[in-house]
């Protein structure tokens, strides 16, 4: 299921609209970065290790401490990547806007085919949810088992 590594960094400059900055080089906003990787990390319903975390997203152990540092639930705290504010609260707080966008980031970094039963899986959560959270997302659709990107 995974590719070549794609987000190797974050934007975080003048440029940063909360999407991808795909005239620019391609990176991924921090600020959608940061909210997909502390979703993903709260329905794992534990912390996880870095490493974890960068297979997750295909990432490199210095975005994955970049986003932490731009996200006031996480921290890195060793080699963990620790949530640090009310899981429950957060877990209640979790919509279909919000998986779409762990969705969109976990499925555009892997950098190959992903299928929902895979993204179910590492999501930890029922392939319907995320069928559920594509059909919301404009750039994003299913076509039999794989999630396709038709734009940012």
């Amino acid at each position: 299921m995974t590719g070549s590594m794609v987000i190797t960094g974050l934007e975080t400059g003048a440029d940063d609209d909360g999407f991808w900055n795909i005239e620019n080089g391609g990176r991924v906003s921090i600020r959608l970065f940061s909210r997909a990787l502390a979703a993903w990390l709260v329905l794992q319903g534990r912390d996880v290790s870095v490493a974890e975390a960068r297979a997750a997203f295909n990432t490199t152990g210095f975005v994955i401490g970049q986003a932490a540092s731009y996200r006031r639930s996480l921290d890195v705290r060793g080699d963990k990547l620790c949530f640090v504010l009310d899981r429950q609260k957060a877990i209640e707080a979790i919509d279909a806007s919000m998986l779409a966008s762990v969705v969109q980031v976990i499925s555009f970094a892997q950098n190959d085919t992903v299928r929902l039963g895979q993204l179910s899986v590492l999501m930890m959560v029922p392939r319907e949810m995320i069928e559920a959270a594509i059909g919301e997302h404009p750039y994003m659709s299913i076509d039999g088992d794989e999630i396709i990107h038709d734009g940012e």
